[in-house]
This record gives C-alpha cells, sequence and structure tokens, in this order.
C-alpha cells in the first residue's frame, strides 16, 4: 500500500499539468448584457463602418456606434446584414489597432466586448461609458481560442 502511495506522490510530483482561470478570461468582458428594446432615451451616432472579412475568413455587413448620453451607455449595433464565418470562441473586440494579430492586447487598448451572439444578423452589444470607445476606432469578429481575426470594420465619424 505504501508502495502505490508512493508511486502516486512521485507521477502527480513530475506532471506539468496547468490550468487556465477561464472565469478570470470572461470576466474581462465589458458588455453590459442585452438592452434591445430597452428606453434608453435618444441616441446619438457616433460612427459607423462596414465589415470586411480578415485572414481568408468571409465578413459583411453594416455596424453602428450609438451614444446614449442620458444614461452613459453606447451601443455598437450589428446591421441586419452583418454576416461572418462560424468559427470557434468568436469575441467582439473594440479597439485602436488596425491588427490584432494572434492575440487581444489590453495595455495596447483592446477591448473584449462580449462573446460574439450569432454569425448573421442584427445584434447588439452595450457598454457603459462613452469615454470607453474614445479613442477605438476599429471593431473586430475575432477567434478567440485559435488568435484569428475573422472580420473588422473601421469606425468612421458620423
Amino acid at each position: 500500500m505504501r508502495g502505490a502511495l508512493l508511486v502516486a506522490l512521485v507521477v502527480a510530483g513530475g506532471c506539468r499539468a496547468r490550468f487556465v482561470d477561464e472565469g478570470a478570461a470572461r470576466a474581462a468582458s465589458v458588455g453590459l448584457g442585452d438592452l434591445t428594446g430597452a428606453d434608453l432615451g435618444a441616441a446619438t451616432a457616433a460612427g459607423s463602418g462596414t465589415f470586411i472579412g480578415r485572414a481568408g475568413h468571409l465578413g459583411s455587413g453594416s455596424v453602428a456606434l450609438l451614444d446614449y448620453p442620458a444614461q452613459d451607455l453606447i451601443e455598437l449595433r450589428f446591421g441586419a446584414d452583418f454576416f461572418c464565418s462560424d468559427v470557434p470562441g468568436p469575441v467582439v473586440v473594440l479597439t485602436a489597432r488596425d491588427d490584432l494579430g494572434t492575440s487581444l492586447d489590453a495595455l495596447a487598448g483592446d477591448l473584449e466586448i462580449a462573446t460574439l451572439k450569432s454569425t448573421s444578423g442584427a445584434q447588439s452589444y452595450f457598454l457603459r461609458g462613452s469615454d470607453v470607445v474614445a479613442s477605438r476606432d476599429n471593431v473586430f469578429v475575432f477567434c478567440k481560442p485559435y488568435g484569428l481575426e475573422v472580420a473588422k470594420a473601421a469606425l468612421s465619424s458620423p
């Protein structure tokens, strides 16, 4: 019995298993949940763009950035014409960077908003505070598990 316990301890001690706390990654998401249909007051257009595919993926459709100053909310609204390739683990990212490369970088200003709700159709993502988007003018759909840019929309002022 002691021999089996000793072998188990040696094997466990030599194991280099590493575990990733995915809870921390989810906590980094800044989206507020779906407020579609809520009375948020008047919105001001803060920017718009059109998605294009990246890295061999498909991407198309419109996106608009709406400011609700009375509520201190920002809405990132994908149009009914939105479409992108289906990939595992897609997230919506707002950033000032023109290219994300293979990973998100919070220090560079990458803001992971939420998991993509659908690869097609109208959908909205809400953020608290207009200062969050002040210098971020690119929206990406990013495949987080494989570090791939799926689609990108450059936002221009209205």
